[in-house]
This record gives C-alpha cells, structure tokens and sequence, in this order.
C-alpha cells in the first residue's frame, strides 16, 4: 500500500518500482484482500 500511495495511486508504477509485472500486483492486491478506491484506478487520468 505504500508504494502505491508513493506512486499516486499509478499500479502501474508501483509495480515497477516493486520490480514486479503489474498482473502480479493485481494478483497481490486479489489474494490479500486489498481494497482499492476508485481514485486509485482513476489516478493521473482524467475524471469524467
């Protein structure tokens, strides 16, 4: 969680900044029941 607030929200960034694919970081996130906010998904992307 803190490489992804690190990151701004960007999964994207955080998982190469953890050195692992982003399909990874999914996985992670599904497998310990992490809850992530919309503004994550959303983050550096315009809001509609």
């Amino acid at each position: 969680m803190r490489v992804l607030e690190a990151a701004g929200g960007n999964r994207t960034r955080a998982a190469a900044i953890m050195g692992i694919d982003r399909r990874t970081l999914y996985r992670m996130v599904e497998r310990f029941n992490i809850t992530l906010t919309n503004d994550d998904e959303q983050s550096g992307a315009p809001s509609n």
